[in-house]
């Protein structure tokens, strides 16, 4: 297996043999004049919106894209538009962990009708997801149309759309999430067990499926 290399974006004569970086200085991109053309894990740290009228140009020309199939997005702040217009210039991804996400739930209707979401939600492989926040109704519905053929997703739920959340993920009508098999809620009451079989039961989810409950989480099998 290739031994992982991470560096920060500093000027080097040759990055033929890194294939995991982390870009957290936007300035530094900026100026770099050298390429990266081997990468595969793209860790993003800094203010991703001050970028967003010019990734194309700034990450294309820094490193290829195509090439990554690990994107980390980790930052206090993410607009949902610019993790698709990254998404958009990475199609293999196949790993996906993100911070807070911003998303206007007024406009959900017309970012999905957007082009550029449905290239996205159409062609790309994300089959793992793990979300640091905190997900309503709205963000769910619009995280698994955006990558309805994920696998193994984290995240944290609201309580107060617990329910509705996981039959969405769940749920065998549509073509969002027929291959999810695993399935983690961080951070729920161990009541949560109960309410989530209960609900499996009542709307018939699942035939076979496997709960544990670890340090708080609770985990799915299905």
């Amino acid at each position: 297996m290739k031994a992982e290399k991470k560096y920060s974006l500093e000027p080097r004569i040759n990055f033929n043999s890194i294939n995991h970086i982390t870009i957290c200085c936007l300035s530094t991109l900026n100026n770099c004049v050298n390429y990266f053309p081997n990468i595969t894990d793209l860790n993003l740290e800094y203010d991703l919106n001050v970028l967003y009228q010019s990734v194309d140009t700034m990450l294309n020309r820094t490193m290829s894209l195509i090439q990554v199939t690990k994107l980390v997005i980790d930052c206090s702040y993410v607009s949902f538009i610019y993790m698709i217009n990254i998404l958009h210039l990475a199609p293999n991804i196949h790993t996906l962990k993100f911070g807070c996400l911003s998303i206007d739930e007024k406009e959900c209707a017309t970012i999905q009708q957007n082009q550029s979401f449905k290239l996205v939600s159409n062609t790309n492989i994300i089959k793992n997801v793990i979300s640091n926040d905190r997900c309503t109704l709205e963000k769910a519905k619009m995280l698994v149309a955006l990558c309805p053929r994920i696998e193994n997703l984290r995240i944290f739920i609201d309580r107060k759309d617990f329910e509705s959340i996981v039959r969405i993920l769940l749920s065998k009508s549509g073509s969002n999430n027929r291959q999810l098999f695993f399935l983690c809620i961080q951070h729920v009451p161990k009541l949560c067990i109960r309410q989530l079989k209960r609900l499996i039961k009542s709307e018939k989810l699942l035939d076979d499926y496997l709960i544990d409950y670890i340090n708080r989480d609770l985990y799915l099998w299905c």
